[in-house]
């Protein structure tokens, strides 16, 4: 299945460039399609992302918010895999 990732970002981000990077690195290896979404275009995203982009969505749940690497960033898709493993209290490992 493939998951929808979003996004959130602004112009002059160098986080925001970087994650987007390690994102399109990472589409290879996972099934998602990438979104990215202009905070500064939407009142009420940029009070609430302002000081926290880059931020990522994975299929409408808040995964990352900045500072994260590749590492976080590839866990996070790893575990919306349908193949995820679960220990026995039925939590994902992240």
């Amino acid at each position: 299945m493939t998951s929808k990732v979003i996004i959130y970002t602004k112009d002059d981000c160098h986080l925001c460039q970087k994650a987007k990077e390690k994102l399109k690195g990472l589409q290879g290896e996972f099934d998602f399609l990438i979104e990215e979404v202009d905070i500064t275009k939407d009142a009420e995203l940029y009070l609430k992302y302002k000081e926290s982009i880059p931020v990522v969505e994975i299929d409408d749940e808040i995964i990352l918010k900045a500072p994260f690497g590749e590492f976080r960033l590839r866990r996070a898709l790893e575990s919306r895999r349908p193949s995820a493993k679960r220990n026995l209290l039925g939590i994902r490992h992240i």
